[in-house]
């Protein structure tokens, strides 16, 4: 059984049951529920992560079959006291994945850090040369009117003065 087919979904929820845990790690269903009932957590833990049901069961002519409902905290609660090849496996394979996901987190976070700096360092460029070209355009809007009539006397100065002259034309 892999582990797709442990867990289902219970009121939104990832969920798990006694069943399914004694099947998936070769142990009697019996004594999976006397491990969850020995379980050595607060009462608060096992009320939000442990849920005592029972179902019908056809093949015992009807007679009530207790069983547990577990959450994925519960579910690792219990099988990490578990022993055995199954168990052993699990434990590896749920320390791989967890260290994995860290890796994950810690490599996105130092890549989302990396480019959160980029973007707060660009920010701040562009808006200091807003600042400045604000500023700039601002001085530009006071000077430039004053600058034209300057340059327009200078231009205007610069043309030479030629009095114009009559001439008498004369004929020979």
């Amino acid at each position: 059984m892999d582990l797709v087919k442990l867990v289902s979904i219970g009121n939104g929820e990832p969920i798990t049951n006694s069943m399914l845990v004694a099947q998936k790690f070769n142990k009697r269903h019996g004594d999976v529920l006397r491990a969850i009932k020995n379980l050595e957590c607060s009462a608060e833990f096992t009320k939000r992560n442990f849920a005592f049901c029972t179902k019908i069961n056809d093949l015992q002519n009807g007679k009530p079959q207790p069983f547990v409902e577990m959450t994925k905290d519960g579910f690792v609660f219990l099988v990490m006291g578990f022993t055995g090849k199954e168990a052993a496996k699990f434990k590896e394979d749920y320390i791989n994945e967890f260290n994995a996901m860290a890796d994950y987190i810690n490599g996105k976070a130092t890549s989302l850090s990396h480019q959160l700096e980029k973007k707060q360092r660009t920010l701040h460029i562009e808006k200091s040369n807003a600042s400045l070209g604000g500023s700039t355009l601002a001085r530009w809007k006071k000077i430039k009117r004053v600058l034209n009539d300057d340059i327009a006397k200078i231009l205007k100065e610069m043309q030479p003065y030629l009095p114009f002259v009559e001439f008498e034309s004369k004929s020979v």
